[in-house]
């Protein structure tokens, strides 16, 4: 459904720290020496020291898996999507313009999934994902309807790939029918026949506040689901007494 080719390689994003426990450069340390030796006096903490350590693993050990649960969720990588019946790789967040202000609404797919270890106690999951330009044709909401299509080739912001997992919200991608190009006569089904666009429909809504109301209760879709279609409804991920939590500028 997506092509990989056109995506840039990463290793300028994620520079290789060294083996010190700081990431400091030996030139850095061989300039130092004063500094050193006073830092050397004092204890470091053991815990302390892992975690630093660990912010600076190299790429290939934070990689998590192809699965995670949390709020509720269960989230996917695209590649996990592929070999599933159902689709669990859809991702929705809200973010901050920082040339206007304005709120906009990101959407994307979720490539991998990482997971920052600081120690038994303090792990942090990330989602690197793909997204969807809000310019152009990538993200396009009908203004009778309010119902957003997305172009799942037109990509962009590939050097924001990152995202808190506990800042998203699911959502997923089902087939434009209207979009398909018109077929021509006595010419076979293709992949050129597949519909331009897919159709975003939202998961469900974490129950905050409500007692007793989970996802295996009876009544739980009164409280928690959202129509697939509204021009009503304010889609703003319901956050604790803070705004939204994400800056993004209008760069491709």
């Amino acid at each position: 459904m997506m092509e990989d080719d056109d995506e840039e390689e990463d290793d300028d994003m994620y520079p290789n720290y060294g083996d010190t426990a700081t990431g400091h450069d030996e030139d850095e340390e061989a300039g130092g020496g004063d500094q050193d030796e006073e830092a050397s006096d004092e204890p470091v903490d053991d815990d302390l020291r892992r975690a630093i350590a660990d912010a600076h693993r190299e790429r290939e050990a934070k990689v998590k898996g192809h699965g995670y649960e949390i709020n509720g969720n269960t989230f996917y990588t695209f590649a996990q999507d592929k070999k599933s019946t159902n689709q669990n790789s859809g991702v929705r967040i809200d973010a901050t313009n920082t040339n206007s202000g304005e709120k906009d609404t990101y959407y994307g797919y979720i490539e991998e999934i990482w997971e920052l270890d600081y120690g038994p106690s303090f792990k942090i999951p990330l989602f690197r994902c793909k997204w969807f330009k809000l310019d152009g044709k990538g993200v396009k909401v009908d203004q009778l309807y309010g119902i957003t299509t997305v172009d799942l080739n037109n990509l962009g912001y590939r050097d924001e790939p990152f995202v808190l997992a506990n800042d998203v919200a699911q959502v997923f991608y089902v087939k434009d029918m209207s979009s398909r190009p018109k077929k021509r006569k006595q010419k076979e089904t293709s992949s050129s026949d597949e519909p331009k666009r897919h159709i975003v429909l939202s998961g469900k809504r974490t129950i905050v506040g409500v007692e007793d109301k989970t996802d295996m209760s009876e009544d739980y879709n009164k409280f928690a689901e959202i129509p697939p279609f509204t021009v009503n409804i304010d889609p703003t991920i319901a956050l604790n007494a803070e705004d939204t939590p994400w800056l993004r500028s209008k760069r491709s």
